[in-house]
């Protein structure tokens, strides 16, 4: 099975609700003679995931199902495993129609809903995966854990005497630190760059990567005082992330920690630890 996920323009049903119907041969509901079952029901501005089969199939979207004044809509999905996100929206004459939302490729993972952070956010979250994954690479070929500082500007961390320093500025990180299997960016994004920043606070950051993206797994979390998101990205191999973000009196930080799947039990336990370490001078 795959995910299909439904979005609804905040303008698109125009209050009403949008019933959704895949193809089923003990459906209740019929449509040009073929058998549908009901999934669920689209709200103006909701959304609906969907598992469905990995062969083609016709989707039909019906708002106002119990008037008569009811608009029918069809979305046929190709064959395959991909897994597909459309957005239902209204078109110039007030018909419907389903828009793709094409997945991201990695340099532009992190899309906001906010100009503004569109132009930043985006380019940090997705520079910190690639870049992330590249640093895995240059690191010491070290796991150990010993405690060790780094300090960078205005900038200090704890995290162990596995990790060197990475020349990340070049691809517009504040630092990087690596080690064969483990890597660490750290954003800094000023204010009097994107005022928009200071009005937002770290938990609206997560809640709108979430919302912005469809992983096919992502979670928030609250643990130890931090909120933080865990999402996972294949590049030839599984990496898993945590990307915490924190604000200053000047600026915002994203701060990100990242690995392969296979090492993540044993990097994950100290991952809340160095980042509540972080301090901000």
């Amino acid at each position: 099975m795959r995910k299909i996920r439904l979005t609804s323009s905040k303008v698109a049903t125009l209050g009403k609700t949008t019933s959704i119907f895949l193809p089923s041969p003990s459906g209740e509901y019929c449509f040009d003679g073929v058998q549908y079952r009901k999934m669920g029901e689209l709200e103006s501005g909701s959304e609906l995931i969907l598992d469905v089969v990995p062969w083609g199939v016709e989707l039909v979207a019906v708002t106002n199902f119990d008037d008569e004044d009811q608009r029918i809509t069809k979305l046929f999905i190709p064959d395959g495993n991909r897994n597909f996100w459309y957005k239902l929206c209204l078109g110039k004459r007030n018909d419907l129609f389903f828009k793709q939302i094409r997945r991201q490729n990695p340099m532009r993972i992190f899309i906001l809903l906010r100009r503004q952070i569109v132009a930043c956010l985006a380019v940090i979250l997705c520079l910190g995966i690639c870049f992330g994954v590249e640093a895995l690479y240059r690191g010491i070929r070290s796991t150990s854990k010993t405690p060790a500082n780094f300090t960078k500007g205005d900038m200090e961390i704890t995290l162990s005497d596995a990790f060197s320093e990475v020349d990340g500025q070049s691809a517009g990180f504040y630092a990087v630190y690596a080690t064969d299997s483990c890597t660490v960016t750290l954003t800094r994004e000023g204010y009097d760059q994107t005022p928009v920043f200071k009005e937002m606070l770290p938990q609206d950051f997560l809640n709108e990567f979430l919302a912005s993206n469809f992983f096919e797994f992502q979670e928030i979390r609250s643990d130890d005082g931090l909120d933080y998101v865990i999402f996972e990205a294949e590049f030839e191999k599984v990496y898993r992330y945590h990307l915490y973000v924190f604000k200053t009196d000047e600026a915002i930080w994203v701060v990100e920690f990242s690995c392969p799947k296979n090492m993540y039990n044993y990097w994950s336990g100290s991952f809340n630890e160095w980042a509540k370490s972080i301090e901000f001078k």
